[in-house]
C-alpha cells in the first residue's frame, strides 16, 4: 500500500518564515535522500499581493477560505482542500526535517495495516450486524470534514 501525503501551508500576515517553511516542506527526501513528492499549497483567510508572490515563486497555488475565520475552521479548510490520504497542517512558521513526510507516511501505512489486522480478528470472532456497521465505518476511503 502507498499513501499519499499533502502539506496544507496555512498563512495569513507577512511571516518572515514563510520561504522557509515552504523550502523545507519542498525538500522532502525519503531514507535515501530520494525527492518525496507531496501535494502543497498555501491556504489563507487573508489574501494578499504579498502572499501570491511568494506563491507563485515556489509555483503553489494559494486557496483562499471565504467562510468561517479563526483557527480551527482555518486548519478544517485546509484540511478539506487536500486530496491526499494524509495531510499535515502546516503553520506558516514551521520548518519540517528533511525526512518528516517519508517518516508521516510510512506510520500512516503501518498504523493502517495494524487497523486492518485488529478489524479482521474483530469481524471474525464477533459477526453480528454491529460489527457489520463497524466494519464498514472503518472501510470508508472517505476522510473525514473535521479535525
Amino acid at each position: 500500500m502507498t499513501a499519499s501525503h499533502a502539506f496544507a501551508i496555512c498563512a495569513y500576515g507577512q511571516s518572515p518564515y514563510l520561504r522557509e517553511c515552504i523550502e523545507s516542506v519542498l525538500n522532502q527526501q525519503d531514507d535515501d535522500g530520494r525527492p518525496v513528492r507531496s501535494e502543497i499549497f498555501i491556504a489563507t483567510a487573508t489574501p494578499s499581493a504579498w502572499l501570491d508572490g511568494i506563491a507563485s515563486d515556489y509555483e503553489l497555488a494559494v486557496i483562499v477560505n471565504d467562510g468561517g475565520h479563526g483557527i480551527g475552521q482555518d486548519w478544517n479548510f485546509a484540511y478539506s482542500q487536500a486530496t491526499a490520504d494524509y495531510v499535515t497542517i502546516t503553520h506558516q512558521d514551521d520548518i519540517y526535517c528533511p525526512r518528516y513526510a517519508s517518516a508521516a507516511t510510512s506510520s500512516y501505512i503501518e498504523d493502517n495495516a495494524r487497523a486492518n489486522e485488529d478489524l479482521e480478528l474483530f469481524r471474525r470472532f464477533w459477526p453480528n450486524p454491529i460489527a457489520k456497521l463497524i466494519s464498514r465505518a472503518y472501510s470508508s476511503s472517505e476522510k473525514s470534514n473535521d479535525i
